[in-house]
C-alpha cells in the first residue's frame, strides 16, 4: 500500500480548538502530514499517495479506552461468558454445557454474573452449581469485579470452610455459619490463585483477539489498570512487541504497575512514561474499595438495612505508603476508589503525599499525573481540592445505565454525589472516560452515549437520569480521546487529528454530534485507522 494516504470528503472533528473542523487529512508513514479542505490536502504535493474517499462521513481521532482489564477481556472469548444472560436459569445453562465438553477435574471459569439483572432476590449459591459438577470445580467472577461464586469442589481444593479465617466478613455464609459459595475482595484470592495460570501462548491469543475486536468498535488503545501482575498483560505485550514491534501490535497500550511489580521497577530506576507510543508504562495502581454492585464500595453511612459501610481493601497508612514510596521514585498514582468515603479519604491521602514529596524531582514530568479511577459517589465540595491537586477523574459513563436502580436502591440518600460527570468537568477536573471491560462493554460509541443521555439503551429513564449531569457530545469524544491522552501524558503525540500527531482516525457512519444522542446506538465504525494503516474497515 501507498506509504502516504489522503483521507477527502470527510466530515472531521479533530479535538484540537485551533482547528476544530476539516474536511480532508494527509498523513504520511505514521503521522499526520496536515489538515485542511479537500483543495488543500490534495493540493498538498504528497508523492504515492492514496486517496481514500470518506463520502461525507464523520472522522473523528481514534478512540483510547482510559480503564481497561485487558487480558481479562482477551480471555473472556474463551471463556463462560455471563454478561448477556437475563435470567439465572439461562445462566445455569450455559454454566452446565461448559462443564459437559469439560475433562474431568477441569477448572470451569467464566466472568459477568448479575444478581441484580436475574432479579433473584439473593446470591446464587454453590449448591446451585453443585447438582451437575460435584466434580469439576468452577470459578465465576462477578459481573462488578468484586466477587465470585463458586462451587463447593472449588471451596474443597481451597480449604475454605466455616473455620476459614475470615476478619474483614467477605466469606458470605449462611445461618449455619457454613460458606455460600459467594466470596468477595480478598477473600477471592483464596480459590482464584489456584486455577492453572493460562500460558503466555494463550494469554498472547487472547491478547491479539481483543485487540482485534477493539478495532471494530474505533479502539486504537487502552490503559491497563491490573492490580496483580497476573493478570497483567505487559510481559506478553513486551513479548510481542520485541518480535514484531509496534506495529505488529497494533495498538497502544498505557500499563498500570502493580504492587508486586513496584520493587523491580524502582530498582531498574524506571519512572512513569517509560517506554514509546505503543506500549508504556503508567502509574501504580491502588485498589482501595469494592463496589457498587456487591455493596462493597466505602461509604460515609451504612447501606440502608446494615450496619455496614461497605469494604476498605487496603489500610489508609498502607495506601499512604506505597503511594508516597512511589512517587518518590517517579511513579503516578492510580487508585480505584468509589464510595464517598473512600474518595474522601484518597484525596487525603494525595494531599498529603503532595505535600511531603512537593520537592521532589522525580515528580517533574509530564507523566506524573495522579489519577482516582471511577470516582463514582463523592461528595461535590471536594471537587475544588480535586482540581488544585491536578487529579484526573478516571470515570466509566457505561456502568452507569446499569448501576440507576441498584444505586437507588443501595445509595437512595448519595444520588446527589452519584456518578456527577458534569460537575466534575466544570470544577476544571481532566475528565478521562472508559469502560472498566470486561465489567461492561468496551465499546465507546454505547460509552459516549450513557454519558450523554443518562439513560438505559431503551430510552429510560425519560429524560435521563438525574440529567443536569449529563455531558456534551464533544465533551465525551474528547474524554475518550484528547482526555484519555492527557491522562498518560501523551497528549503531545495522539488524541487529536493535528499536524504531526500519530495517524489514528475512526470513521462513523452518522455525525453523532448533531444527530439526536438516542441515535449513537445506531452509529457504526466503518474504519479504523491505526499508524496511518486501514485496520479494520466494515
Amino acid at each position: 500500500m501507498a506509504k502516504n494516504k489522503l483521507f477527502i470528503n470527510a466530515n472531521v472533528y479533530t479535538m484540537d480548538n485551533h482547528q476544530p473542523r476539516a474536511e480532508a487529512i494527509a498523513t504520511t508513514g505514521n503521522k499526520i502530514f496536515a489538515v485542511g479542505s479537500n483543495t488543500e490536502i490534495l493540493g498538498c504535493g504528497l508523492p504515492q499517495r492514496e486517496i481514500i474517499n470518506c463520502q461525507g462521513q464523520t472522522l473523528i481521532p481514534g478512540l483510547i479506552d482510559a480503564h481497561s482489564h485487558f487480558l481479562q477481556y482477551g480471555e473472556l472469548f474463551f471463556q463462560v461468558d455471563l454478561t448477556q444472560t437475563t435470567d439465572f436459569h439461562q445462566a445455569l445453562d450455559q454454566i452446565r454445557a461448559a462443564v459437559e465438553n469439560a475433562s474431568p477435574g477441569e477448572w470451569i471459569t467464566g466472568y459477568g454474573w448479575n444478581k441484580n439483572v436475574w432479579q433473584l432476590g439473593r446470591f446464587p449459591t454453590a449448591a446451585d452449581l453443585d447438582a451437575f459438577s460435584p466434580e469439576n470445580p468452577i470459578l465465576l467472577h462477578g459481573k462488578e469485579g468484586h466477587s465470585i461464586w463458586v462451587n463447593s469442589k472449588a471451596m474443597e481444593i481451597a480449604g475454605v470452610d466455616r473455620h476459614t479465617p475470615d476478619p474483614n466478613n467477605e466469606i458470605m455464609k449462611d445461618t449455619a455459619g457454613n460458606p455460600t459459595g459467594i466470596l468477595f475482595e480478598d477473600s477471592r484470592r483464596r480459590i482464584d490463585t489456584l486455577i492453572p495460570s493460562s500460558t503466555p501462548e494463550l494469554q498472547e491469543k487472547a491478547i491479539k483477539r481483543a485487540i482485534q475486536e477493539s478495532h471494530k468498535l474505533g479502539l486504537v488503545g487502552t490503559q491497563d489498570m491490573s492490580t496483580a501482575k497476573m493478570f497483567s498483560p505487559f510481559p506478553v505485550l513486551q513479548d510481542i512487541y520485541h518480535r514484531e514491534g509496534g506495529r505488529g501490535l497494533g495498538f497502544r497500550f498505557w500499563c498500570s504497575i502493580t504492587l508486586d511489580m513496584l520493587d523491580a521497577v524502582i530498582d531498574a530506576r524506571i519512572r512513569s512514561g517509560f517506554g514509546n507510543e505503543y506500549l508504556r508504562l503508567g502509574g501504580l495502581k491502588q485498589l482501595t474499595d469494592g463496589a457498587l454492585g456487591s455493596q462493597t464500595a466505602y461509604m460515609e453511612t451504612p447501606y440502608p438495612g446494615t450496619e455496614s459501610c461497605g469494604i476498605l481493601a487496603i489500610p489508609r497508612d498502607t495506601l499512604k505508603a506505597n503511594l508516597k514510596k512511589a512517587a518518590e521514585n517517579g511513579i503516578c498514582g492510580v487508585v480505584h476508589a468509589i464510595g464517598d468515603r473512600c474518595n474522601r479519604e484518597v484525596l487525603e491521602v494525595f494531599e498529603e503525599i503532595t505535600r511531603e514529596t512537593a520537592h521532589s524531582h522525580n515528580r517533574q514530568n509530564r507523566y506524573f499525573r495522579n489519577r482516582i479511577e471511577h470516582m463514582q459517589c463523592i461528595d461535590p465540595q471536594l471537587l475544588p481540592r480535586v482540581q488544585q491537586l491536578g487529579l484526573i477523574s478516571s470515570v466509566q459513563p457505561i456502568h452507569l445505565p446499569g448501576d440507576i436502580a441498584t444505586a437507588e436502591q443501595y445509595w437512595p440518600d448519595k444520588l446527589e454525589k452519584t456518578y456527577i460527570f458534569k460537575q466534575i468537568q466544570t470544577a476544571g477536573i481532566p475528565l478521562a472516560l472508559g469502560s472498566d471491560v470486561p465489567v461492561e462493554t468496551c465499546d465507546p460509541l454505547l460509552g459516549i452515549h450513557a454519558a450523554v443521555t443518562r439513560q438505559r439503551r431503551d430510552g429510560t429513564p425519560e429524560g435521563g437520569w438525574l440529567p443536569a449531569e449529563r455531558l456534551q457530545v464533544e465533551d465525551a469524544v474528547r474524554g475518550y480521546t484528547l482526555g484519555a491522552a492527557y491522562a498518560s501524558g501523551e497528549e503531545a503525540i495522539k488524541g487529536s487529528l493535528t499536524a504531526g500527531k500519530l495517524a489514528d482516525m475512526v470513521l462513523l457512519s452518522q455525525d453523532i454530534f448533531t444527530i439526536e444522542p438516542a441515535g449513537i446506538l445506531q452509529t457504526e465504525v466503518t474504519m479504523t485507522v491505526f499508524d496511518g494503516e486501514i485496520v479494520y474497515h466494515a
